[in-house]
Formats: structure tokens, sequence, C-alpha cells
């Protein structure tokens, strides 16, 4: 297990008396395994340093209840931990007693609770509940609330000092600060969501008690191998030196006034603060610089100062003149003891803003493209304003020069019903006696009339707004969405898109819309979540929720009256551009992705009670199961749409210009890149082409251009760009506007691409799975012909015969690969042929070299790998046993040892030949360089059953498989239970069967140093396993250390390790080659390394070194080096 790192921020050192900080643990567990919370609560008690940790399990709970009476009172901030699950013996179950009990008297008296697991003090001793109220006495804040508030929270600048194991995660339960009343507010804040209302987590303070409450990781089941680790690195980093300290002082500036990030309506201000507990005097810095403040430079420094206040603005004091509207200042408070060793403390920059003088913030926001045609504008007064002049009109140089208007002493202003689709300016002077200040010139445009085409399409949400809290329904039934949160506004797959974090948008309004189940939701996402995220879903005016459509684990699912997730479908939250599609039938539901059908569900929900539809979310008791990831083009029809119209609403806007070639956001080179094309929209009799390289220019630009962008109005869907692209260039913008025969022009989406420094044969991008003669259709065993309807002569099929035809979990490059399968059982020959019209020049550009990347797997029968090119043959020379291997592997072939015409190649050919030979090989981007393609010779183990630890004596058990760190020796104090054996294992070594190795070594990273038991040395007897696919670590006893093993061997006698994170000489094994040599030479080798780090008999270790594990730290896992020939 993984212990802690000791950030040690400040050595306290004080000359007076203290009585020491007690801890006490509550270990029952709620909402995670109890073996765990055991686990991670005694690593607490091993780690912590400076204060007594005792230990309650469930059936101790009157001697807990004992122990929280004898600490109420003592005068020491003493701190008690709960797992989940808040002990009764403290406070009565039910809350029966709201007042008054040993917790709240405890929590009163200045000391600290924190919790990890479910609900801080909702679930007693695992038998009922509190539910929310016992948040609520405890803190005597009604209607707090932790159940609707999950979301992801990333580390602070404060959770990466003090706990710098914290790590990014999502937590289900986060304390929502926007809550915080009755004298609580935030002290220490650890994690936090982007929008900064969530955190978790964090400390939060009783500003007249002194009292404290905290939660870390208050989340199901997951993240069980850190808690220990991050509470520990709080008590000791922050906890004991800050709180835990002589008479429980923080030394640090407390509590602003005003606030952080204030406003403040004046050009003077008094500043003030809470004192540090040992500040004798206060050094203050203000500047409208941060870096000043931030660096403590001496044109910030204000002075030190007696009393926690701090007045500028006045003559006499800083800014004699008077602070400056429309200025943000910034200010920081050091506090002085120069008879404590450790003074100064140094205070975190604090801001206040002064609004300027001119009217700001309008409403609607300057160029927002949908405004309703009997709008109400608004605005912020500017700083002193006392009159405004509004100025309105659709005449951009009138409304800037218009003057002598009549003023106004409201902030409001309604022109009137405004004409439909057209754009208009305003501006807003403000006049403070005797100053007119005059505004800047802000527009809108007009929503245009939304006509209803499509009766059934009763949703249909763009997101193009580019800002805003509304987003606009175009089907014409008037269901515009509310958007709730702060959303970002990014370019999307279909011009705008919103990023949701905890956002959401309502679109309630498609309830009456809805006549029966038979409904189709389609919705565009980009996203990594692996949690569960809903993309749409329908409530009623409660917590019910019977059809959920969402992403989990990367897949696809849906609610119907419980959960199911389909794990046969593709992975779509990949980080790309995926349409996803629901469509309802009856009695039979079908999710597509892509256009192309995925999972088939029976479907029973009823939506009669429905009266709430949102995009991003689902209620339950509040919005929950948030979607994180970007959204696009959401429809909504009132009926089941074919699979034929799925396919078509793919396209978007149907008069749009779509299928971009080269593909959006795609890679080419500069053959395929000289030309670029598209199909056309619907109805379009011209094309307006807009290319450059610059996104803004590309995507604002209109055919009265002069700058080059506009390229001109044409009747072909193709357009070489002049002079061609530059080889590794871009990335390259470029935009097409559809002009149809009607005289409407449809202003198209800005694609972009770039171009590789090599040619691209086939990355296997851009085939999909639409039926062939269907718009789009791009299939890749249409593009490379097999035998799959010839099996006796060619034992071939390219693409998976079912489901989707592309692999999209294993890929070289890009998002896809292709399975190509060999049977030569009865044809002796498995190959598939791709055609090249026009003929390609395989000699230009310097050219010289043909590169394939292919992947094997174990139980593949081999035979010989081989190309044609125009029919002429050549062999792959690595050996039958690469294609055993599962890992990716480049063939170079040369080019010049082909006897065939390369300026003409008209066909390529990759076939399997051998008697016998069968097996599954993926196959990904073959493409043509100058040189020979270097093969990797690094890997990092890539799961965490990749690397484990197995305690030595007692019977080999497992010590974890999920464990967060590695410890090389002991795990620990040097107990004969905690010396252990540490396996790692590396799959995919594409290494050739008998291979000389020339070098190899293993490179770890340091995780913790510099205590008592990383000081003695630690050596390992490094050792292999010698079988032909080494299977992967499982949690049985002795697992490790029944492996067969190498006869060679090396013994490491390990460097002390004095940096965290380090990765260098003194981390890096010696030489293996001797090792790994033994298992390369192995007849039955398949590409897979098991090392084994024992303790070395003949020089027993005495304490530890602690490495990064996979489950740690992927980018710092174990990497394998290897050099052969």
């Amino acid at each position: 297990m993984r212990k802690l790192a000791f950030v040690f921020i400040v050595a306290y050192a004080f000359s007076t008396t203290a009585m020491a900080v007690d801890i006490a643990i509550s270990t029952q567990a709620g909402w995670w395994g109890q073996t765990d919370a055991d686990r991670e609560m005694q690593e607490i008690a091993d780690s912590v340093a400076g204060a007594s940790v005792e230990q309650f399990a469930v059936s101790e709970q009157a001697a807990l209840a004992t122990w929280v009476a004898n600490h109420t009172g003592d005068g020491v901030s003493d701190l008690l931990i709960l797992c989940g699950q808040f002990p009764d013996s403290i406070y009565p179950a039910g809350n029966a007693q709201a007042d008054g009990s040993l917790a709240e008297l405890f929590l009163d008296d200045g000391n600290t609770i924190i919790n990890t697991g479910d609900w801080m003090f909702y679930v007693v001793n695992g038998a009922g509940d509190n539910a929310a109220g016992g948040l609520e006495n405890m803190m005597d804040i009604p209607g707090i609330s932790m159940g609707d508030s999950n979301g992801n929270v990333a580390p602070t600048a404060d959770g990466e000092s003090y706990t710098p194991s914290v790590g990014a995660f999502y937590s289900e339960r986060p304390w929502r600060l926007d809550e915080l009343t009755n004298n609580w507010e935030p002290e220490l804040i650890l994690g936090q969501s982007a929008d900064g209302t969530r955190a978790d987590p964090v400390i939060v303070v009783n500003t007249v008690t002194g009292g404290r409450l905290g939660s870390f990781y208050q989340v199901n089941g997951v993240l069980t191998d850190i808690r220990g680790e991050v509470i520990s690195e709080w008590i000791n980093n922050w906890y004991l030196p800050i709180v835990g300290g002589a008479g429980g002082g923080n030394p640090f500036a407390q509590r602003p006034d005003p606030k952080d990030g204030a406003r403040h309506e004046d050009t003077w201000i008094s500043l003030g603060w809470t004192a540090g507990y040992y500040a004798v005097s206060h050094d203050v810095y203000m500047s409208d610089n941060f870096d000043d403040v931030n660096d403590g430079a001496a044109a910030a420094f204000g002075g030190n100062q007696a009393y926690p206040f701090f007045t500028a603005g006045f003559f006499g004091f800083p800014y004699p003149d008077g602070l400056v509207p429309g200025t943000t200042y910034y200010w920081r408070v050091d506090e002085v003891n120069d008879a404590d060793p450790n003074s100064p403390w140094e205070g975190k920059v604090w801001s206040f803003w002064i609004p300027p003088a001119s009217a700001h913030d309008p409403s609607p926001f300057d160029g927002a493209p949908t405004v309703d045609a009997d709008v109400t504008l608004n605005w912020t007064a500017g700083f002193g304003a006392k009159l405004h002049t509004v100025y309105f009109g659709d005449d951009l140089e009138t409304v800037t020069n218009a003057a002598g208007g009549p003023a106004q002493g409201t902030t409001t202003f309604a022109p009137g019903t405004l004409e439909a689709d057209k754009t208009y300016y305003w501006r807003v002077d403000e006049f403070n006696p005797p100053t007119t200040i005059k505004g800047d010139v802000w527009s809108f445009k007009t929503l245009p009339v939304i006509s209803i085409t499509d009766p059934d399409l009763i949703g249909w949400w763009t997101f193009d707004e580019g800002g805003g809290d509304r987003a606009i329904d175009w089907s014409g039934h008037g269901n515009h969405g509310t958007i709730v949160g702060d959303p970002q506004w990014v370019g999307g797959i279909m011009r705008g898109a919103l990023d949701l974090n905890s956002d959401y948008v309502a679109i309630d309004g498609v309830v009456d819309d809805i006549t029966s189940t038979n409904i189709t939701l389609s919705i565009w996402i980009k996203s990594t979540q692996t949690n569960q995220g809903d993309m749409i879903a329908a409530n009623d005016s409660g917590s019910g929720h019977p059809l959920e459509f969402y992403i989990d684990g990367g897949y696809p699912g849906r609610y119907d009256g419980s959960d199911t997730t389909y794990t046969t479908a593709p992975v779509v939250a990949d980080g790309e551009w995926h349409m996803m599609t629901y469509v309802r039938s009856g009695s039979t539901g079908r999710i597509y992705a892509d256009g192309v059908q995925v999972a088939t569900e029976s479907a029973s929900f009823d939506l009669a009670a429905i009266a709430r539809w949102s995009i991003g979310q689902e209620w339950d008791s509040g919005p929950s199961n948030f979607y994180i990831g970007m959204v696009d083009d959401v429809r909504f029809y009132n009926k089941s749409l074919t699979a034929q119209e799925v396919q078509q609403i793919m396209r978007g806007d149907l008069l749009a210009a779509w299928n971009p070639s080269p593909g959006n956001n795609s890679t080419s080179d500069v053959l395929r890149a000289a030309s670029v094309s598209w199909s056309a929209g619907d109805s379009a009799s011209q094309h307006a082409v807009y290319f450059g390289t610059d996104r803004d220019a590309v995507t604002g630009a209109e055919a009265s251009d002069a700058t080059g962008v506009f390229r001109g109005l044409q009747a072909g869907t193709s357009y070489t760009v002049p002079g061609g692209v530059e080889p590794a260039g871009g990335p390259y913008y470029w935009r097409i506007d559809e002009h149809s025969t009607d005289g409407t022009v449809t202003k198209g989406s800005t694609w972009s691409f770039t171009v590789a420094d090599y040619l691209i044969v086939d990355d296997f991008e851009s085939y999909n799975d639409i039926p062939a003669g269907e718009p789009g259709s791009n299939l890749v065993y249409v593009a490379w012909v097999d035998g799959f309807d010839n099996p006796a002569a060619n034992g071939s099929t390219m693409g998976y015969v079912t489901g989707v035809s592309l692999e999209t979990g294993d890929v070289h490059g890009g998002n896809k690969s292709v399975p190509f399968a060999y049977n030569n059982t009865t044809a002796g020959v498995s190959e598939v042929v791709h055609s090249f019209a026009p003929a390609q020049d395989w000699t230009d550009h310097g050219i010289q070299t043909l590169s394939l990347w292919f992947f094997g797997d174990p139980t593949n029968a081999p035979g010989q790998l081989y190309v044609k090119i125009n029919g002429v043959r050549a062999n792959y020379d690595g050996g039958v046993g690469s294609l055993v291997i599962p890992g990716w592997q480049v063939w170079n072939l040369d080019l010049a040892s082909v006897g065939a015409n390369l300026q003409s190649v008209t066909s390529l050919a990759i076939g399997v030949e051998g008697s016998g030979a069968t097996g599954i090989l993926l196959l990904d981007d073959i493409g043509l360089y100058r040189s020979a393609l270097v093969p990797p010779s690094e890997w990092r183990i890539a799961a965490g059953s990749d690397d484990a630890e197995e305690h030595v004596l007692d019977f080999g058990t497992m010590a974890a498989l999920d464990s967060s760190d590695l410890e090389l020796g002991y795990e620990g104090d040097m107990s004969p239970a905690n010396q252990q054996t540490v396996g790692c294992r590396w799959a995919g070594i594409p290494i050739p069967m008998g291979a000389t190795i020339t070098e190899a070594w293993v490179q770890f990273s340091a995780d913790e140093v510099g205590s008592a038991i990383h000081t003695p040395d630690v050596s390992v007897v490094i050792e292999g396993e010698l079988s032909g696919n080494p299977a992967t670590f499982s949690s049985n006893a002795g697992d490790i250390s029944a492996r067969p093993t190498t006869a060679a061997s090396v013994v490491w006698d390990i460097p002390q390790w004095t940096t965290v994170h380090a990765q260098g000489p003194e981390e890096r094994t010696p030489d293996i080659s001797s090792v790994i040599q033994e298992m390369v030479n192995q007849n039955v080798w398949a590409g897979t390394i098991v090392l084994t780090f024992r303790d070395n008999p003949a020089k027993p270790s005495q304490g530890t070194r602690e490495a990064e594990s996979f489950d740690g730290g992927a980018a710092e896992a174990p990497l394998l080096h290897i050099s052969y020939q």
C-alpha cells in the first residue's frame, strides 16, 4: 500500500508547552468495503506523526463515546474520522437528539470531524439513517444537502500543496459551498468543481465555535486505496501544524473583508481580515498587478501594520488619488512574529474589483444571435452613474455617433417589437455629474421566423448561440431550452456546441408535444467520462425517471425500469464526436452509434406522468448523473425513425455541405489534401469556398472578403488548393456555404485538417458501417476485397463480421484499426486486396519505405505474412512468431527490394499463407516514408493487474492489485510480515523470437522518500517468468512466487531515493539483458514479460524503496526498456 507525501509546508517550533492532538477513527464503513476501510484507516494510524491515533470498530462504539466525551472541553482541537457511518453512541439514530448530542458538543467545542464514504452523518450503524437531518442538525443549517451535487472535482493549489496524492475524481457527495450559512465557511479546499460551487475534499469551519467538518472522497466503492494516504497527508501537512499547534492556532491571515473576488463600489477601501494566531503585526501588499503582490515586490508593499486592517484610496494612505473604477486590485497579508522562527507566514493573494464607469454587462450579450423580437434590454450601470441615455437602431454608424438623447433613471430599455432576423445596435452613455461616459456599441440579432418543416421533429437544439442561458429550438415548436449552470460555449461537430460539466439543459417544453412512446432521441457527444452520465433523461415531477439514455464506462446504456449498459457496443466516450440515437418502436428500443445499430432492448417505459426532460442529467431529488463533455445537435422526434432516417440526420442541416474530405480534424497527406471535396447540401446549386490557416478568419469571412480567405463561388464539389499544402503543415481550415436554387445561403461548419510528413496509404479512420448504397457509406470490406464470399479459395475477412466492423479499442494511431481474419484450413491462403484508381506514384517525395503496423494474438496459428504490390510479393522477414505477439509491431518494407512498377501502383494486397494457419491480425497506419520507422523500445505497465505485491511470510498473501505504490523490500516497518515480493508485467512486446538482446532495464519512479524506512539498505533479486504467455496477476495467494522463473537473475542493490517522482539512474535497475534473453529465446515466446523483485537472501533488506504503481500514477508506472538486434 502507498504511504504518503510528507510535504512539511512549515516546520513549527513552539516555545510553549501544549497538549497534543488526539485522533479517533470509527472504522465502520458505509459506501465502501470494510476490508478497504480497515486497511486505509490502519494506514492513517501508521503514517500520522505527532499525534495519538485510536481505532474503534463497530463493536467498540461505547468506547468511542467515552473518547468523544473525554476529548470535549480539553482545550485541544482533536479529530474524529468517520468512514461513512455515524455511530449512534454519539448521535442517537433517526435524529432522536437533534441538539446536544455527544457529537455536536464535541464539534461545538472546536474539534474536527471528517468523513470518507457515504453522505456525512446520513447513515447510522448500517441499520438505519438520519437522512439529510444529520448534517442539518450538526451544522444548524436547514436544507444543507449533498445528494444533488455530484460532479467532477480537480485538485486546487492547496490540494496539490498539502495533499499531493489527491488527484481529480468524480465526487458523488461533494459539499455545496453556496449552502454554507450560520457562520460556516470553507477553510481549506483541496478539490473543487470547475465552477467553484462544489468541493471534495474540503474542510469547512464555524467561525464562532471553531468546529470543523470535512469530507474526503464521498464516493461509492471506488478510490479505495487512496483515502488513507490523502487523509494522512492532510493531517501531517495541514491539520497538525496549523490546527494542532500550540493553542490550536492557524498562523495565516484568514477571512478577508471584502471577500476574495468581491465587487467594491467606492474609490477608497478599508481592508480587514482575521489575524493569524501568532501574529504580532502584519505585512500588507496591494497592487493592480497580480505578479507584484504574489511575488511580494517592493512596489506592492503597503507597510507593516499593527492591527488587522488597511486603508487605501485617501490622502495620506496608499493610492492617495483614489482607486480607479474598472480596475481589479490584489492584496496579501503576511503575518509577522519576530519571536517565532517560522515568521512570516505568507498569505494568499486576494482580490476585489471596482466596476467601470461605463455601462457594462449588457443583456442580451454583445453579438447575441437569437434574441426575441419583444426583448427588453438591460445593463449594469457604470460606477457612480446617476442617469443613462440609450441609443438604439439598425445602423451601426448612426448609433455610434448619436448624441443628445433623453436621459432615464432605470437600467432597462424596451425598444418595442422588432423585425425578425435582423441585426440591431445599441449604446448606453452614463452620466455621473458633471461627466458623461460614452458607452461601447453592442449588437444583437433577432430570431428568424422558425417554421415547422417536419411536424414530428418537436425539438432541435443546435447550440450555435455562442452564449446566454437559452438554447433555441429550431424545430419551430418553440421548445427552447433553459441552460442551468455555467457551461462553456465551444466549437462543435456542426458549428457551435455546449461543454457541460455538472451543467444541463432543461427541455421540459417537449412534454406537450409527445403523443406516444414511439419516440427518437438523438445527440452528438464528445466525452471521456467513465462513470454514468445521462445524455437525455425523462422525469416526472418528483424523482421518478422512467427513461435515461446514458453512457457508462464509455459504453451506451439506457434505464427502463433498470439499467442496462451495452458493453458489446463500441466505446463512444473516447474523446471523439459520436452521434448517439435512441429509437423506440412499439415494445422494441434500438440504440445507434454513428448511424449504426449497436443494441436492441425490450422497451416498456411509460411517459404519461413525465413533466421534465433534460439534456445532460436526470432528476433524483435534485440534478444527478451529470453527463460531462460536449453536446451538439440534439433532436427529439415524436415518431420512430427508421435506420435510414437515423443515418440521414447525421448530416445535421440537410441544406448544408457535408461529408468533408479530408475529414474534419483529421490528418491527411500532401497528395490527398491538395484537393478538398464535400457532398452538396440539398438544393445547393453553387458553393462558396473559404480556405486558410486562421480558424477565426475562415469562420467569420463573407463573400466580400478581400484577404484571400474567400476562394470563390463554384458549381463543383471539390477545390484544388493553389500550390498545394505543406508536408507536416497545418492546421488548415475551410468552410463551404451552400447557395440554394431559391437564393438562400446556408453557412457551413468550419472544418480543419493537418498534413503528415509521410504519405497515407490507409489509416482506416474513414470507414463506417453505413450499408452499401446509403449516403455516406464507406465499408472497409468493399475497399479491401476479401474472401468472405468464397472461403474455399480465399480464407480472409476484412472487418468484424458481426456488430461494428472496425476495432476501436486496440489501435495504433487515431481511433480505428481493422481486424484481418485469416483461415487457411481450407483455402491455404488468405488475402485482401485494395485497388487504387487512379494509380499512385510511390517514388515521389523521396519515398523509400512502406510501413505497416500489425497487432497479433497469442491464440493465432501463425503463417507467412506478406504483401503484394501490383501482384509482386514481398514476405515479412520478422518470423512467424510475431503474429502471436499482442502488441503493435511495424513492418518496414524497403521498396527498392520489390520488383514492381512503383510509379504506377494500382493494387496492394495483404495476406497470410500456410496450411492450417488461422487467426486475426489488427492492421493500422499503412504509410509511405522517406526512411524506415523505428520500432518502440520502451513499454510502460498499462493496467492495475499488471503490477502487484505479495507478502512473503504469510503464505504468499497478495497485498494488493490496486495499490498506489510498489514497495521494494518491506511494506512499512521491518517486521517479517511486511517483507514482500513485487511483480511487474508488460504485454505486447514486439520483439522477434530469438532476437539478440543488447540492453534491458526497468525504470521506476520514486513515490515516497525521506522517512526512517526509506534510509536503510535494500537489495532485491530480479528474475523473469519462464512461460510463453504469462497471465495478469490475481489476488490468489502465492500468485507471484509460484510462477516458474528464469535461470538467469540479476541482483540490484538499490541506492537511496531522495526525490519524489524522480526517474533517474538511482531508480533504474542494472542491465537485465540476460533475464530478458532467456525469455525471448523460448520457443513459446509470445511477447509478454513478467519480472519479479524478491528480497535478496544473501543481503537481506533493512528498509524499503517506494515506487509509483499504475494505480498510483499511470504516467509514472514502471517502464521496461529493451534494445535488440
